[in-house]
């Protein structure tokens, strides 16, 4: 029989036998249905049917955890293990957060490329390049925006001094 242990858009018809093999996963109906029947009768021995057959279910994937942002683990960590950005990585080859969405076809897993930092570069410039426009259109070049998580503040410096004089090499 053609299953799987992990969900996958072909095998979306799944089966959870608790005294059988757990969570499984098939590409066809017909053979999800002959794997419940033959989980179903484990239940039955001499003294009638146990309790626990009422745990076997069945049913049809529509959503799985997937990885929406993957980012790959940069080759250039500071000496305490974090990136340009200050995210500490550890031992993880990969990040990324998991949402709910409809299960990926082997195909689409591998169109699905990880974010590198040419690609975040471009996705920041693309980003930033209406907010510089609208700023030189509407302000005098002494304005800055601060964007954070949860807000964006527009300031204007009233005095301002630069020096390099101190900087260590």
């Amino acid at each position: 029989m053609d299953m799987k242990k992990k969900p996958h858009a072909d095998y979306k018809y799944w089966l959870y036998a608790p005294e059988g093999d757990g969570m499984t996963y098939y590409r066809t109906r017909e053979d999800r249905d002959k794997a419940g029947e033959d989980a179903i009768a484990v239940y039955l021995d001499a003294d009638g049917w146990s309790e626990d057959v009422e745990y076997v279910a069945a049913g049809e994937v529509t959503h799985v955890a997937q990885c929406v942002d993957r980012k790959e683990r940069p080759t250039n960590l500071d000496a305490g293990g974090c990136d340009d950005e200050g995210i500490y990585w550890g031992d993880c080859e990969s990040m990324g957060n998991y949402t709910l969405e409809p299960p990926a076809s082997d195909a689409a897993l591998e169109e699905k490329k990880p974010i590198t930092a040419e690609d975040q570069k471009a996705e920041f410039e693309a980003i930033t390049r209406p907010v510089i426009e609208w700023m030189n259109a509407n302000f005098n070049p002494h304005v800055t925006v601060v964007i954070g998580p949860t807000s964006a503040v527009l300031s204007e410096g009233a005095i301002a001094y630069t020096t390099h004089d101190y900087l260590r090499d």
